[in-house]
């Protein structure tokens, strides 16, 4: 019975790290896509041309997809 409970108490151990870790992984997504969605702000210092824009975009995209493949996982 204690063998149950100990591999219990592994098994919740181990999902409490994922989830912290998934978090970590959520929390530097999105300040990511803060900076970027500063980068095309109107409080930006300069303006992006278009090719970083495009640029910016498609990160962000890729980004988001990462946050996404993140979720699933809990």
């Amino acid at each position: 019975m204690s063998d149950v409970i100990q591999s219990l108490q592994q098994q919740l151990s181990t999902v409490e790290q994922d989830l912290n870790n998934t978090k970590a992984a959520l929390q530097e997504k999105l300040e990511k896509l803060e900076k970027g969605l500063f980068f095309m702000s109107v409080d930006r210092e300069r303006a992006l041309s278009v090719h970083e824009t495009v640029d910016l975009i498609e990160e962000l995209r890729e980004t988001v997809s990462s946050a996404r493949a993140d979720l699933d996982k809990i």
